[in-house]
């Protein structure tokens, strides 16, 4: 959380780096590195093969957040996307904690510039409950709807290790099929 670093009004509020892996058995594992900073209320993100492969992502939008019982940031953001797919992408973050609950969303809608049917509909979103101080189990969902009919949602246990400035998540995403996807990512917020 980047609240206590915004009342000390400084211009770069909070900054991090998350990289997923994610492979299937029929698939070579995939990197898919994000970076981020806040600079006063605004938010920068960048992406590499999250919307596609080979292909560079960068967000902006404003970081709207509440800190009391219930801590909640929403940021709205616009992307644009070049690579293997053209496009814009208007989208959201959203982060609840509230006691041992947390849960965060990636949510938005791309719409490819050069062929319209492989614009695509894409929410990740996880809940935790906290177990101890640095371990969280819960569950994961992953909804992609494309014009070109390529829909499909996965579901995951999932498992959360935090200690300071470090995360480790992992997600065995539709488990229980031929070629379940499995991620792992990490992040590091630098404060």
């Amino acid at each position: 959380m980047h609240c206590e670093a915004q009342k000390e009004e400084k211009l770069i509020n909070g900054a991090g780096i998350y990289n997923t892996i994610e492979w299937t058995d029929a698939e070579m594992p995939t990197m898919i590195p994000q970076a981020w900073i806040y600079i006063k209320d605004y938010y920068l993100e960048a992406r590499y093969n999250y919307e596609n492969k080979k292909t560079v992502s960068l967000y902006f939008g404003k970081s709207y957040e509440h800190d009391k019982k219930l801590y909640y940031e929403f940021i709205p953001m616009i992307g644009l996307v070049y690579g293997q797919m053209k496009g814009i992408s208007p989208g959201f973050n959203l982060k609840i904690d509230y006691k041992r609950f947390t849960s965060s969303t990636q949510c938005q809608y791309t719409y490819d510039l050069e062929d319209q049917y492989n614009s695509f509909f894409w929410d990740w979103s996880n809940f935790y409950i906290k177990v101890n101080k640095n371990i969280a189990l819960g569950c994961a969902v992953q909804i992609n709807s494309s014009k070109s009919g390529d829909n499909y949602t996965n579901f995951s246990p999932a498992l959360r290790f935090e200690h300071k400035s470090f995360i480790f998540e992992a997600n065995a995403f539709n488990f229980w099929e031929k070629y379940p996807l499995w991620s792992f990512g990490f992040e590091y917020d630098f404060k």
